[in-house]
């Protein structure tokens, strides 16, 4: 699947802008870095999502900005936390394309899902080397407007896919939702690499 293929030597990706402006698959000299989309899979089936414009989960949907109380719907069925904002859930429009780059837009905001317009675009570029991501949110009301961006990748399982990263904190959870932060453990992912096999990495992070 891929509705657009980007292609530069023995790295190609495949974009899915219908299904939450996602990523359908990433390979390097033919395998498949991240998790492929798999036919007729919706977008928790993808390789990697855009979330704007917040990540994470709103705890039961309500908090406090500036004086003014906020309650989203729920996003996800009966989960009582909406998550990982709008952009994943809607199409995102095609703005550009050229064999090694393409940028999708997405526009957003109004309630129940979030009470601030906005405006979201992602570019992928590649190259013989690798990949290259960029995404930015812009608030296109008067207001000012809390926000959260990122992108939300599915690695490949396989024993021999290592993952590493500086990271300076981890938020620990309660049920289902970040309750505090605390030194990463090496065992769990230390700076020189990680196998991501069994692990369930599913956390945020800081000092990245």
């Amino acid at each position: 699947m891929g509705g657009i293929v980007l292609a530069a030597g023995d790295v190609s990706l495949g974009l899915a802008p219908e299904i939450g402006g996602a990523v359908s698959w990433l390979r390097i000299d033919g395998a498949d870095v991240l998790r492929p989309l798999a036919p007729g899979a919706g977008v928790l089936g993808a390789s990697c999502f855009p979330m704007v414009p917040f990540v994470n989960r709103v705890a039961f949907g309500r908090f406090a900005f500036e004086g003014r109380a906020v309650e989203l719907a729920p996003n996800m069925g009966a989960h009582p936390h909406p998550l990982h904002g709008e952009g994943w859930l809607a199409p995102w429009r095609l703005e550009g394309i050229s064999p090694t780059q393409a940028t999708l837009r997405f526009s957003g905001g109004g309630a129940p899902s979030w009470p601030w317009p906005y405006s979201a675009r992602q570019t992928w570029r590649i190259n013989a080397r690798g990949v290259e991501a960029a995404l930015s949110l812009t608030n296109d009301g008067p207001e000012p407007m809390p926000a959260g961006l990122g992108f939300h990748p599915y690695f490949q399982g396989q024993s021999d896919v290592r993952l590493s990263a500086t990271l300076a904190q981890i938020w620990r959870t309660e049920g289902d939702l970040p309750a505090d932060a605390a030194p990463v453990d090496p065992d769990f992912l230390a700076p020189a690499g990680a196998v991501l096999a069994g692990k369930g990495y599913d956390h945020c992070f800081n000092g990245w």
